[in-house]
């Protein structure tokens, strides 16, 4: 594939950016909540939702699973992913869109992205009380 990209892991770089701006926007998000006190509390549940909606993408968008940006990221590191013909990608993605549906590993997604939240609720210094508001 023609690239006009300069760096090597020029590729492995765009793929980033869009979980990097969901995360980006989660810390936005994160700030709104603490700016927010003062007002009615639908206020701060939207925002809190905001957060982890965003860290909840970043966090699945960062997955090596084809059509992800997890899979350029992954490219880039594991030189073989890029060996891959459509058909196997595509068997690869069923079997992620199964192994997610319903299954323990996206329980542990929801656990990994309250985790990443209640960093960001240090970083922030505000306290929710309820971490299951969305």
């Amino acid at each position: 594939i023609a690239s006009n990209m300069r760096h090597k892991w020029g590729a492995a770089w765009v793929s980033f950016c869009g979980p990097l701006s969901n995360l980006v926007l989660a810390l936005l998000f994160s700030v709104l909540v603490r700016i927010s006190l003062p007002l009615p509390a639908i206020f701060q549940t939207f925002f809190y939702c905001g957060a982890y909606v965003n860290v909840f993408l970043a966090v699945f968008n960062l997955l090596p699973i084809p059509s992800l940006d997890g899979w350029g990221v992954g490219e880039y590191f594991i030189p073989p992913m890029r060996r891959l013909t459509a058909e196997q990608r595509g068997v690869i993605l069923l079997v992620a869109i199964i192994l997610l549906w319903g299954s323990t590993l996206s329980r542990f997604l929801n656990l990994l992205v309250i985790k990443v939240l209640s960093f960001y609720e240090i970083i922030m210094f505000f306290g929710l009380k309820d971490s299951t508001l969305c």
